[in-house]
């Protein structure tokens, strides 16, 4: 099945093809083919058919190809898709269960597992490029984690407080948010009220490398 993709801000159409043989794209395929006769929502319907259905088709045909899913769709008779789909129920459920009884501990597995398996990679690994982003990373998150027990009565008054703090915290860690964070808001700020010079890169771009400086003289200063 082969569909066009429709013309959008004079963009050339760009065909997208459903895989043969994936019940859940061939079904969210003509479920997007049915939308491009609303003029209103044609926009949209060209996002989700650049963006959802590959993720879709991709997702689906990881699932025919992994062997657990495959022997569960012989013995069971249900389909690999489905079962993934189960799952992330289950999981989804399972958080949203967590986010209301211990907001606390899922925000602090989501802002600590992932960032220290990396961690611990990056010690391991011989190369330092990645060095000052997870040191950068557990630094703003212990600010953070200190700010939390500063202000937990305000907080306990603020619904939802967690959900936001766990977007913020995948930023930090998955985005770079930690060094944009410390080059634009925590180094200005020690350079400018710390009162001691700060070893920095010579270019905020380039932390990572060993191209360093110094800023005056103070405590923290050092021979390089």
């Amino acid at each position: 099945m082969t569909d066009i993709l429709p013309e959008t801000n004079g963009v050339t159409p760009v065909p997208v093809v459903a895989p043969a043989n994936l019940p859940a794209s061939n079904l969210l395929q003509r479920v997007l083919t049915k939308g491009d006769d609303q003029a209103a929502i044609k926009p949209v319907i060209a996002y989700l058919r650049a963006k959802l259905l590959p993720a879709v088709s991709n997702t689906e045909r990881k699932a025919h190809a992994n062997p657990v899913l495959v022997a569960v769709w012989k013995k069971l008779g249900i389909p690999p898709m489905s079962v993934v789909a189960l799952v992330a129920l289950v999981v989804a459920g399972t958080l949203r269960k967590m986010l209301k009884k211990q907001p606390l501990l899922l925000t602090n597995l989501v802002g600590v597992l992932y960032p220290a398996y990396q961690s611990i990679k990056a010690v391991e690994r011989p190369e330092a490029d990645d060095d000052e982003r997870w040191l950068t990373y557990w630094s703003i998150f212990g600010l953070f984690t200190l700010l939390d027990s500063i202000s937990h009565k305000v907080i306990s008054y603020v619904r939802y407080y967690y959900v936001p703090k766990m977007l913020i915290l995948h930023w930090l860690f998955a985005r770079n948010g930690s060094l944009a964070v410390y080059r634009q808001v925590i180094r200005p700020f020690l350079v400018k009220y710390g009162g001691y010079g700060v070893v920095h890169a010579a270019d905020p771009a380039s932390i990572g490398t060993s191209s360093l400086v110094v800023d005056g003289p103070g405590p923290l200063t050092k021979n390089l």
